[in-house]
Formats: C-alpha cells, structure tokens, sequence
C-alpha cells in the first residue's frame, strides 16, 4: 500500500473514526447488496463489476478495469425534495491501482450530476470532491453539495472513468444534516475528530516514527500522519527523539552540506515557541527531517551511485531573453508609488535577486480589455479600468510609461501584449460568444476603442519620434525619447481563456496581418507575434497568418497526472520531459507552413493546477522543481528564443514574490520559484557547455563564467538522493559556493511558513570529488576554473 500524506483533507488517511453525523433526512441510499445492482444505469464497458466485501461486515461492490477505459453505474435522486437542499454525500471508498487516464479528471469517481432551469452539471463535469485514485484501504468519503431551487433532475454515479484499475464502494448515502452548512464546516469536524482519534493513539503508544532518506515519517496502520494532524504531544516527542547530531567539522562538501542542513533545522527550533499550531507542525516536521538527512548525509553519500558529468560539445549560446517574467498591472497599488515613480524597497529586495530580462505586461487575460491611453498621463487623470472580468477597478498606477521606464531602468527588455478583437468592438455588438457568461461584455463592446488602430497608436507612442502625434504626446508625458519597444505580441490566448478577445483560428489568423501591417507602418523594427496554441489551432493561424508573424508565441502549463500518494509526486517533477517532443512537432509544421523555423517565445510557462488543493501544489518544492525543470528544457532547446514565467508578483499561487497587493496588507515574503530563479541567476551566463551523463532523475546545465563554471542541478526524484561528479577541463581545486533548495516532503513551501523550503547558500572546499543532491531540489555550484 502506497503511504498517503494529504494536505487538503478531503479523502485522508486514519479513515476508521469519523464524525456521527445527524442524518435529519435521507434522500438515498444504497447497501450494495446485489451486484446487479437493480435499479441503476449500468455501462460497465469492457470491465468487470463484482460483489465484494466492505468495512465492518457490510456488502461492497467493486469495478474493475485492466486497460484504460469507463465502467459506471448512474442513480436517479428525488429531484423535487432535493430542491434547494444541502446535502452530504457519504460512502466508503478503497481504490487498488487506479490509475488516471489521459487527463487529471480521468479517475474513480463518486459524483452527482444535475440540471436545473439555469444551470447543469454533466456526468462528466469535474467536481473538486468527486475524485480518488492510487492505493488505499477503506476510508469513509464526505462531502457537501448544494442543489439550486430550480432543480429539475439530479443523479448519482460511481464508477471508473477513463482510467484503470480497482475502485470500491460501501455503504452509499445521501443526506441532509442541519448542524452542518458548508464543505469548510465539514472539513473541519472530520479534522477535529482525527486529530482527537490521533492523540488516543499516541497515549496508547501506536504511533510509530521512522526515519527516511527524505526526512521523518509518522506512521499509524502503514499510512503517514499529516503534519496538520500533529498536536503538541507529538511536537514534544518529535523534537525529543530526534535531537541534533554533533556539527561536523570538514571543509569538504558532504560536510559543509550537513552542517547547513543542522544550522538551518536549528534557525527553525528557534522559531517554535511563537508560532501558531499549524506552522508550528511544519516548522517542526521540517527540522527533525532535517537533523535525520544530516546525521545520513555520510553514509548516503558512500553508499549512491555516481552520475558522470561530462562535457558533450563546444560551448553553446544561452539567450538572455530565457530569464523571463510577467507583470499585471493592477497587481502593484501597494507596493509601486506612482507619484514618486518608485517601488518598495522589500520588493527590490526580493526582486532583483531572479535576473529578470524579459518582462511582458499588461498581464494575461486582462489584456484584452487593457486601454493603454487610459494608463498614460497625470496619475490623477487616469480612469478607472476594468481588471480582466470585472473583479477588479481601478485606475492604472503601473501604466505604460511606468513599465518601460523601469525596463530601462533595469536593462529589461519589454515585451508588450496587445489587445485584440477579431473586428470592429460595435461590429462584434451582440455576436460575441461570451455574452451569456459573461454580460459585461456588451456595455464594454460599445465604449471599446477599435483595436488594430489601438495597436498602430501604441506603437507609434513607444516608438515614434517627437515628430509623430503619439510621440509628441510621450515626451509631454516626460519621456522624448523612443522607447524602442521590439517585441509585440497580437492577444492573449485568443484561443479561448481569454474573455473578450477569444475567437476561432481563422478569425484570428485572418485578422492578425491587418495587425502586423498597421504596427510595422509606425516602426518597421517591431516584432509582430502571433499566438500559437496547439494541435489545430497551430495548423490554421500557422499556414494562413505565419508569413506575416516575426515570432510565433505560445503557453505551456503543464498539468501532470498525480496522486497525492508519496510514491507519484515523480509524475509532477519529471513532466518537463514531454517538452522536446512537443516543439520538435511545432517546428516540423513551421517548416511545413511558412517554409522556415522563426523564433518561438514562451510568454507563460508553469505547472497549472487548478483543483480544490491548487495553492498547495503550485507553491510547493514539486512545482518549483517542475518549473526549474522546464527552463532547462527551453535553454536546451535551439527553437526557443524567450520564455517568461507567470508571474512576478501576488495574487496568484503561481507568483514568485508574495506580499501585499489588493485586498491584503500580508507582509513580502518569497516562494521557492523566487529562490529557484536566483540560483539559476548566480549560475548562469551567455555560454553553456552541453553535457552527457544518463540519468532519469538528474537534469544538470553548465555555463561558462569568468574565474569560474556555473554548474545547475535539478533532482527531479521525490525519494532519492544522487550523487555526481563533474569533470571538464579547466576546473581546479579552490573555495567553491553551493545553493540548495529543497524541503522535507515535496508539498513543502513557504505559503504557510516564509521560511519553510528555503535555501541553503553556503561555502565548501572543492577538489574535483562527487557531489550529492537531495531529493525533489534545484541546486547550484560555483566550482573554480582556470
């Protein structure tokens, strides 16, 4: 059985002692008495659906699938007494090799669909509490769903869908508890009852602690305890048990790690007494895992395999427009004073640390409701704007003149989203496909300037001379010089996220040359770059619009298949992988359809998880290893000219700087993405030397600097230290510098602690020997050379 650590608990380990609900009404119920099931819709497929046994003496049935495919049984619910309800689904659930399919909403599932006047929710339609997989004996499932006073049918299925493997199912309920309103509430009394059933055990003495090459794990039945779970009496035991080891005293690099790894669980010790219940469990999981890989690290390192390093070519270009980031404009009120034209000094703080030298603005999905002539000029003449789908109005402090004087300020090189509509904003009227959802659009559609003449116009405002009337007005505006803004990208994902701008790849791909034209007529230099997407779309705005394109632009958020079982965290880490083959396709169909490669730039690039658990996951070490991951691939890749990571700053779990922003005043901190990015600064230069070496778990870059090699490792194994050495001429025996991020468990990061998955930056005597990475990290070496 695969052990399972759950953050967001949901479905989680110690199933056996739940909560007594009140069941004030039941509106359905199902024993699983006959296997036939009599009285469901049954579409078993090719699988098996069988009795089986449950929990405590009760029936179960269990589907089966061997290859990937759907087996499910659907139930009718009363629909009139259900209107307007809230009610708790409740079953026991086991899973045995359940293996996600194709996409992470490909599982076993126990869900409900329904359809109301307004509203429906398919079969098919992901809901965040629907969905298990991997391994795991029984465990009660619950979780609240609210029906809508117009419901006018609901049902209930179980099942696997697309995917394989075993899923069973026990005692099925639903019903209605007055005492509890929301999933939050239940959440919380599941968790308070597990914590009250974890203390019982650990009076009792069953709680066992053991000791990993990654750290600590508290065991109970074979599964872990969750540090959420932990209470005081552990923390005591946690802390008595596992004490500090002697520092060692070596200059040697094994040494020199090991003592870091102790001085930094000692920084957290400090800590503990001020710090909250829950950041206190972490603090104190992450400082005994710490002390146990210290107190290993020799013996680990005699007892790994060596990777061989070693030099596979002559030195190579790095672009330096890889180092990439993006900024939204309405993310900076609190941190940028527009006035004194200014930021914070903790933002620099943190900022300037990443290296960043290509930055895109004004953001994503906002962009196509960005006015530009309205974020020029007096701050105190700006108007309010509209912040992608209306959540957010302000008038733009961060505006036009603001972003590139801070490119030039920072020897930045901007790139600039335009807004897009495939025709004329009062032409499109009442034709655009977003209005049902999203009605704003109309009013917006009627007051929106026409967007090939606003394209041309912010050009020549960036660019043009003192001579022109948009350069006329930049130099009123305090700037007489041409911005000499080269890059210019024609929308934002047009294929669909985006609200106001999204249309068909023939609307778009027909529409984009009137952009390049009108744009070049102000500036011939610019750089007109045509959104790219995938699979068709390419293929269209490829063979109708890429002889007009400078530069083809594209996303690429991987979204890997995982289980938050220990044992699949390598399905996050080592997806980057998938990259290569990707972009040799879309090289072939640039050749196929134009007749020649042009540049590709990655304006957005990261891990995409948006489930229930998504800030968890997308400011964890397993996202940031992802990420360092994926710019490596794009260095190594010949194809790329730019990348820019989303995003810079707040407000998103995927940004590498936290602080305050609109609607918080929490204090600057960094995530790992913004220690991560500052090692790939120190290490970096504008020449690498590619390497061989076969390893699955190991992606290394070497770049050449002066006095010294910049050596960039990326661990991408959630369970094993590596060792390696590297060899290359040149290198010589000397001081050297290491930086090491990693963290006891690979859902670490700093969101609930800023200073859990830290780095560790320390100095060590280097004389050509192994070195060792621990799991689930990104790593970098200075060594000295010649």
């Amino acid at each position: 059985m695969s052990r399972q650590w759950i953050f967001i608990l949901i479905l989680v380990s110690l199933p056996h002692i739940l909560p007594a609900q009140n069941k004030d009404e039941i509106y359905f119920a199902e024993a699983f008495s006959d296997p036939s099931l009599p009285g469901w819709e049954v579409s078993a497929g090719s699988g098996e659906i069988k009795a089986a046994d449950g929990t405590g003496g009760q029936k179960a049935v269990s589907f089966f699938l061997k290859e990937s495919g759907s087996s499910k049984a659907k139930h009718a619910l009363p629909a009139e007494k259900l209107k307007g309800k809230s009610v708790i689904i409740e079953c026991w659930i086991k899973a045995e090799s359940v293996m996600e399919g194709a996409q992470q909403w490909n599982n076993a599932k126990i869900g409900v669909s329904w359809k109301s006047a307004s509203k429906s929710i398919t079969e098919y339609a992901r809901t965040w509490h629907s969905d298990f997989n991997g391994n795991f004996n029984w465990r009660k499932h619950q979780y609240l769903l609210e029906f809508p006073d117009d419901l006018e049918n609901a049902g209930i299925y179980i099942g696997l869908e697309n995917c394989s493997g075993t899923a069973f199912y026990c005692g099925l309920t639903v019903y209605s508890d007055r005492t509890i309103k929301n999933q939050k509430q239940l959440d919380t009394l599941i968790q308070n009852e597990k914590a009250r059933h974890i203390q019982d055990l650990l009076d009792q003495g069953k709680l066992q602690l053991k000791k990993t090459p990654a750290g600590i794990e508290l065991i109970i039945d074979e599964d872990q305890v969750p540090p959420e779970l932990w209470n005081a009496s552990i923390r005591s035991k946690m802390m008595n048990k596992i004490t500090a080891p002697a520092l060692p005293g070596g200059s040697d690099y094994v040494s020199a790690l090991s003592r870091a790894y102790l001085e930094y669980a000692e920084s957290l010790a400090l800590k503990l007494p001020s710090l909250s219940e829950d950041k206190a469990n972490l603090c104190v999981f992450e400082c005994a895992s710490r002390r146990v890989q210290a107190a290993q690290m020799a013996d680990i390192a005699r007892g790994a395999e060596t990777l061989n390093l070693l030099p596979a070519g002559n030195a190579v270009p790095v672009n330096r427009l890889l180092f990439g980031n993006n900024i939204n404009w309405g993310e900076f009120d609190k941190i940028y004073t527009g006035t004194a034209d200014i930021f914070t000094k903790e933002f620099f703080n943190l900022f300037h640390p990443l290296g960043v030298t290509f930055l895109r603005y004004p953001g994503g999905c906002n962009a196509d409701s960005f006015s530009w002539q309205e974020a020029i000029g007096p701050m105190e003449k700006r108007p309010v704007q509209v912040y992608d789908n209306q959540t957010y109005k302000a008038s733009c402090v961060f505006g036009v003149d603001e972003y590139l004087r801070f490119c030039e300020k920072e020897k930045i090189e901007p790139l600039i989203t335009l807004a897009f509509l495939w025709d004329d904003p009062r032409v499109i009227g009442e034709q655009h496909p977003r209005l049902k959802e999203q009605p704003w659009i109309k009013d917006y559609l009627q007051k929106a300037p026409e967007r090939v003449e606003l394209a041309a116009a912010w050009v020549e405002y960036c660019n043009g001379s003192v001579n022109t009337p948009m350069g006329k007005l930049r130099a009123q505006n305090g700037h007489p010089e041409p911005y000499h803004v080269r890059y210019w990208e024609v929308g934002n994902e047009t294929f669909g996220p985006d609200k106001v701008g999204s249309c068909t790849a023939e609307q778009y791909a027909a529409k984009f040359a009137e952009f390049a034209h009108a744009m070049k007529k102000k500036d011939p230099q610019v750089l007109a770059g045509l959104n790219g997407h995938s699979g068709d779309w390419d293929d269209t705005v490829l063979k109708i619009a890429g002889k007009h394109a400078d530069f083809l632009q594209t996303h690429i958020y991987l979204a890997p298949k995982y289980s938050k079982a220990l044992n699949n965290f390598d399905a996050i880490t080592y997806n980057a992988d998938k990259i290569a083959p990707e972009l040799a396709e879309l090289e072939k169909k640039m050749k196929q359809y134009i007749g020649k490669i042009i540049p590709l730039i990655i304006s957005e690039y990261g891990y995409m998880n948006l489930g229930n658990d998504a800030k968890v996951f997308l400011t964890s070490m397993a996202s940031t290893v992802l990420v360092a991951d994926m710019l490596r691939a794009f260095i190594e890749n010949p194809l790329v000219s730019g990348a820019q990571r989303w995003c810079l700053y707040e407000n998103y779990y995927f940004t590498c700087i936290g602080g305050p922003s609109r609607g918080n005043d929490r204090p600057y901190y960094y995530r790992p993405d913004q220690r991560m990015f500052s090692i790939y600064n120190l290490c970096r230069s504008d020449q690498r030397i590619p390497l061989s070496g076969k390893d699955n778990d190991i992606r290394a870059l070497a770049f050449v600097k002066k006095g010294s090699y910049g050596l960039l490792v990326i661990n991408r194994s959630t369970k094993n230290w590596k060792k390696f050495s590297f060899k290359i001429k040149g290198l010589k025996s000397g001081e050297a510098r290491s930086m090491v991020l990693a963290a006891a468990h690979p859902l670490l990061g700093s969101d609930r602690d800023a200073v859990l998955a830290d780095w560790q930056d320390f100095s060590f005597s280097y004389n050509g020997g192994e070195l060792l990475v621990p799991p689930c990290s990104v790593n970098g070496f200075l060594l000295p050379a010649e």
